[in-house]
């Protein structure tokens, strides 16, 4: 089944996609360190797989 939270969320543009990772990527190493941060953590904190 298929989530209400899924179905009404936008699709990114690559830029825009692109953009929020590496957002969150510099926010977790900056706080976990980059050996402490998982590109699994990266994803969850995007909203992506």
């Amino acid at each position: 089944m298929i989530s209400s939270s899924k179905l009404n969320r936008e699709r990114l543009s690559a830029f825009e996609r692109r953009s929020a990772i590496l957002n969150a990527a510099i926010d977790l190493f900056s706080t976990k360190g980059f050996r402490g941060t998982t590109t699994r953590e990266i994803a969850a904190a995007v909203g992506v797989s």
